[in-house]
């Protein structure tokens, strides 16, 4: 791993090399001690435990020129400063929550792709969570028995991505290390479906060593609906989710509900496959929503792909209902109309969520109905790991 060469944009981005090189060179002036950026340091991807202050934003007289693409990259370098400067402030700090309220401003619109990989850093707090040699260390550990399981999810994990496709790839090896090393860190939790896709997304965006620190800081910081064992949680959040399509998409829930389709059907899949339903620049999107957002992020999102595809379901008929849940037409989830939903969704805050949390716990009148309820994930979870 060291010494290796990394991209210095994502595997997915197409961008003219001209305008590429320009917007990196100038993150690179903007961040310069940041690892991911210091791609010319034959050391540049070592970890490092200090942190990495951001400079002032450049002048608008020394700003990249030209593009709106260039525009929105400054928008995004002026609020990660205003972040770093705020960010160990109480919450109620005045310029705290306003730097907060331009980071969710700016989320639903979508990361840059050459920036994502920074921006995901430097609001998940990455500097907190590395040490030097932390990938290397944790895989020098004597083995677990989980690492049979990661084993077997490699292969499922985006097959038809160059990086991941086949054996010999350098992801799948890449992806199974991380994974490994995860499992080490946190021992408690080790790994659980769906780790691997969202392994996998970072793997895309930075190198291994980086790609750990950011799975660290992501399980850390934000709060995923099904990453415990027994899925008391996921079942739980497809309740939840359940009630905001009442009140957000009245029209979807009824539909779904006269044809006997609650969440637990399609949810599971969206949620624990990283969005994989959706094409990618929808799916990277919904994952800049999630780091901005967190747990809220998963149920907005979700609504948003409902709204998105709310024509398609009201002319299908519904014997094919659940295929359209379950694969979606691409032309329905362009990310402009993923922004467009989830932004129409501001009256869900994390407020309403708690209520509607708590509204599903006291409804859940006996333990047998809750082990009931997760068996059917349980049943759900097992024959998608066989189809992938």
């Amino acid at each position: 791993m060291s010494g290796r060469t990394w991209p210095r944009y994502p595997l997915e981005v197409r961008v003219p090399a001209s305008s590429s090189s320009r917007r990196l060179a100038a993150m690179a002036s903007y961040f310069p001690s940041h690892p991911l950026l210091r791609a010319d340091d034959p050391a540049a991807f070592a970890p490092t435990t200090a942190a990495s202050p951001l400079p002032a934003p450049p002048s608008a007289d020394h700003a990249p020129a030209g593009s709106p693409q260039d525009a929105e990259m400054m928008q995004w370098i002026e609020a990660l400063k205003a972040w770093e400067d705020v960010k160990d402030r109480r919450e109620a700090d005045r310029a705290r929550r306003s730097a907060v309220a331009e980071v969710r401003r700016l989320g639903p619109h979508g990361v840059p792709a050459e920036l994502r990989a920074l921006v995901w850093q430097k609001l998940l707090d990455v500097d907190r969570f590395r040490a030097p040699g932390m990938l290397d260390n944790l895989l020098a550990r004597p083995p677990l028995p989980i690492y049979d399981q990661i084993e077997k999810d490699i292969g499922r994990t985006y097959p038809n991505h160059v990086l991941f496709k086949d054996p010999t790839s350098p992801g799948q090896l890449q992806l199974a290390n991380v994974l490994k090393a995860y499992a080490q860190h946190n021992p408690a939790l080790g790994y659980t479906q769906g780790m691997n896709f969202i392994c996998g997304l970072l793997l895309l965006h930075m190198p291994p060593e980086e790609a750990l620190c950011t799975l660290v800081a992501l399980m850390e910081t934000r709060q995923f609906p099904h990453q415990d064992p027994d899925l008391h949680h996921l079942h739980a959040a497809c309740a939840v989710f359940d009630s905001l399509v009442a009140r957000f998409l009245p029209e979807i829930h009824a539909r779904l509900a006269t044809q006997g389709f609650s969440a637990v059907t399609y949810l599971p899949r969206w949620w624990m496959s990283g969005w994989e339903v959706c094409p990618w620049g929808c799916r990277v999107r919904a994952w800049d929503c999630v780091v901005v957002e967190g747990y809220l992020a998963f149920h907005k999102v979700s609504l948003a792909i409902l709204a998105c595809i709310a024509d398609h379901l009201a002319q299908t008929h519904e014997s094919e209902v659940l295929d359209v849940l379950l694969h979606p037409m691409p032309r329905d989830l362009l990310p402009d109309c993923l922004t467009r939903e989830y932004l129409k969704l501001a009256a869900l805050d994390d407020a309403v969520l708690a209520k509607a949390q708590a509204r599903v716990e006291a409804s859940e009148s006996s333990d047998a109905a809750s082990t009931a309820s997760t068996s059917l994930v349980s049943r759900w979870l097992s024959g998608w790991g066989r189809r992938a």
